[in-house]
């Protein structure tokens, strides 16, 4: 109801505009004695009380009177609406909070003491929390416009919805990252192992990252994909150097005993990924 008296009164303008676009319409139709039947006239308000316009005008007072009988009822919920734009400008507090602490660009990530992997958990966490709230403030903003109060502003949403913008370039590239290395770790290391695809597959992802925007880039996580993709691009050479036939069982042998990984060294199911497990970065 409230809402339906909101929409009344914001459409009064426009409906005034109408009427009288209408009227003029038919008071050209009159001038030219074009044959319109009573039930016409009526309507269009040329004839008797039952014309849209006065049937406007009986609504807008009605609709007016209703308000004033929903007084205290609007009353009540302006208040409640207060509240609740409270409680949801604390949750933004608390939301930013936890982003700065444990968000996909906390210090635990930026330090190395939690893998990437685990930041892209975290933007997904995150992305759920602010769609819940962004739900939460359209309903909160449709309140105050329907009882008349000042829109309240949410600093700290827009904070972590502007870092999830950002950040979500960098994984996104890093995503790619890790669905490559997946795939290239399928490949036979003796046999289809082929350095220029990792280093042209390199080149395209690090030139990705090196193009995101300014403000992606002042993120700690950029700099910590970098590494990563600089890590892997080291590895490449050495890859080649342990493919050669002039390496013998116990070079193999020294290797696992300095990774601390042992595998079989069958040509035809010894794969890329195995040598990704020992981590040669």
């Amino acid at each position: 109801t409230v809402r339906l008296i909101s929409d009344i009164r914001e459409s009064t303008a426009v409906m005034e505009e109408k009427f009288a676009l209408v009227e003029e319409q038919f008071r050209t139709l009159e001038m030219f004695k074009y044959p319109m039947d009573d039930a016409t006239l009526e309507l269009a308000g040329n004839k008797g009380d039952a014309g849209v316009r006065k049937r406007w005008k009986d609504l807008v007072a009605e609709a007016n009177e209703v308000d004033y009988d929903l007084g205290k009822v609007k009353m009540k919920f302006r208040k409640e609406t207060m509240q609740q734009v409270e409680k949801l400008t604390e949750d933004t507090h608390t939301l930013l909070a936890e982003f700065r602490e444990k968000g996909p660009d906390s210090a635990d990530i930026q330090m190395g003491d939690v893998p990437l992997d685990e930041g892209l958990n975290r933007m997904s966490e995150f992305k759920g929390k602010l769609e819940d709230l962004t739900k939460v403030k359209d309903e909160q903003t449709n309140a105050q416009l329907l009882f008349g109060l000042d829109l309240t502003p949410y600093p700290d949403m827009a904070i972590v919805e502007n870092s999830l913008k950002s950040l979500n370039l960098i994984y996104t590239t890093y995503e790619d990252f890790t669905k490559s290395t997946q795939e290239w770790s399928g490949t036979l290391f003796f046999k289809d192992l082929n350095v220029d695809k990792l280093n042209d597959g390199m080149d395209e992802l690090t030139d990705k990252l090196k193009k995101l925007p300014k403000a992606s880039k002042e993120f700690g996580v950029y700099k910590k994909v970098e590494e990563q993709f600089a890590k892997f691009r080291s590895t490449i050479p050495l890859l080649t150097q342990l493919k050669s036939d002039a390496l013998r069982d116990r070079h193999w042998s020294k290797l696992m005993e300095l990774t601390g990984k042992s595998f079989n060294l069958d040509h035809n199911t010894f794969t890329l990924g195995k040598l990704f497990e020992m981590d040669l970065g």
